[in-house]
């Protein structure tokens, strides 16, 4: 079988006796001292003073190390209408609510669109792919502050190669292939595809991030427990050295595995996955924060609190099964 795959990373792909096929964003991401990937902090600010703010509990992500991740589903179907003209203009998009009671300023933060807030929560957005971005609020007493991190990440369309936004090196080992079989982001034409025992990539980055995402686009042929993207040594995922990896288990569902290089963590996902059926992955990972995995924008199994993040790796591994 064989696998494909399309990931930001943009597309990935891989096998095993059958195909496979993967394609999406992946990319490790997110903080603001050491992360992986263009991100879009999101900030809402309250203009409003609450009586009771101080004496409410403090949202989740009250503080910038804490921004909510956002992670968007694709809409086939989004129109834009503009007067009696409706055309089609598929998208990514996130539909969610800002809760400001409780919320606080935290020692320097800036003076968000110069609105004298005095309140703030965070968001934080790794887009999947390039294009507009469109941010609409329905409550007139908030506003709503976009910040763009650096380019700490890297996107792969695997589109007949390995080139990448970051010029990241490549080593393609037992004759990856692509194939026309595209994913449904936007642009895509070729998936990266590996025959699922033998052929995988080497990603080499020796960058050691304190938070990650990497999402991808994921489809398989048949179903069964194989590799899809990790974070390990030139040991190899197979030899037990591994973490910030993303499978399918026997079981045939999705699977994020992450480790501090003492202990390791399992959020274990509940579609059941379906042959021939593209899914949207995406895993993420903070230290002192939380291990979380979402398919199709939706948070599955249960999140973890992680305290560390293993920091041993010198590479990105495409296509190889984790250990046993």
């Amino acid at each position: 079988m064989e696998k494909a795959l399309h990931m930001g990373m943009h597309a990935l792909a891989h096998a095993a006796p059958c195909h496979a096929l993967l394609k999406g964003d992946g990319r490790p991401h997110r903080d603001m001292n050491k992360s992986r990937l263009f991100a879009v902090s999101l900030l809402t600010s309250a203009l409003a003073l609450l009586g009771s703010l101080n004496a409410e509990a403090q949202p989740a992500n009250d503080m910038f190390t804490n921004a909510q991740v956002i992670v968007p589903t694709w809409n086939s179907n989004q129109t834009d209408t503009s007067g009696s003209l409706s055309l089609p203009r598929p998208a990514w998009n996130y539909f969610g609510e800002a809760n400001l009671i409780g919320a606080t300023l935290e020692p320097g933060e800036p003076n968000h669109a110069g609105a004298n807030g005095i309140a703030s929560v965070w968001f934080t957005y790794t887009a999947p792919a390039a294009g507009e971005l469109r941010i609409v609020t329905t409550n007139v007493s908030s506003v709503v502050a976009a910040y763009t991190g650096g380019q700490n990440g890297t996107y792969f369309p695997f589109e007949g190669n390995t080139l990448n936004t970051m010029g990241l090196t490549v080593n393609p080992y037992n004759s990856p292939a692509y194939t026309n079989d595209a994913s449904p982001d936007p642009g895509s034409v070729q998936s990266l595809q590996l025959n699922g025992t033998s052929s995988y990539l080497d990603v080499m980055d020796s960058f050691e991030p304190t938070s990650y995402t990497v999402s991808v686009w994921v489809k398989v042929p048949s179903v069964r427990a194989m590799g899809i993207i990790g974070r390990t040594t030139s040991s190899g995922i197979n030899s037990g050295v591994w973490s910030h990896d993303l499978h399918i288990t026997s079981a045939g569902v999705f699977e994020h595995y992450t480790s501090t290089g003492s202990s390791g963590y399992t959020v274990t996902g509940t579609t059941v996955i379906q042959p021939n059926t593209w899914y949207h992955v995406a895993i993420v990972a903070t230290a002192g924060g939380q291990e979380l995995l979402y398919v199709n924008g939706a948070s599955q199994g249960t999140p973890n609190s992680i305290p560390s993040l293993w920091m041993g790796g010198d590479r990105w591994q495409v296509g190889t099964p984790p250990p046993g």
